[in-house]
């Protein structure tokens, strides 16, 4: 957890993403939940002294989903929505967008909100729109 909070500290207050990436990656080898969901991000991009690797990225994401982490739900749904080091898979993007509205993630029910207002990959219904929509 350390770990995590200093990579935390060193990317959004000092803008240092090459040793924020450090301390994420150690946070991630001590299985830190949030380590492994920042590190996949920065795996994601390409930054924090990281080349681009989806593959490795949705590794951290389904690690941190698996350890009931929102935000790692939510990032290994946008995987599989865009086939981000995995074949797209819209129902498996469902299943973990819903699992992390669960937990309140508000970018999850914005994105569920979007999901049923549009028909993409669910029928058309208004209502839960809105109710993704209140919630987000």
């Amino acid at each position: 957890e350390a770990a995590a909070a200093v990579g935390n500290e060193l990317f959004f207050r000092e803008r240092d993403l090459d040793k924020a990436g450090q301390m994420f990656k150690e946070a991630a080898a001590k299985g830190d939940v949030f380590g492994l969901n920042n590190l996949g991000s920065m795996l994601l991009n390409g930054i924090g002294g990281f080349e681009k690797n989806y593959t490795m990225a949705v590794d951290c994401f389904q690690r941190s989903a698996d350890l009931v982490n929102p935000w790692g739900m939510y990032n290994l749904a946008v995987c599989y929505i865009y086939g981000y080091g995995v074949e797209a898979n819209h129902a498996k993007a469902l299943t973990w967008l819903r699992a992390s509205a669960t937990w309140d993630n508000p970018a999850a029910h914005l994105m569920l909100g979007l999901r049923y207002r549009d028909g993409q990959s669910v029928k058309v219904d208004y209502q839960q729109a809105y109710y993704h929509f209140d919630k987000a």
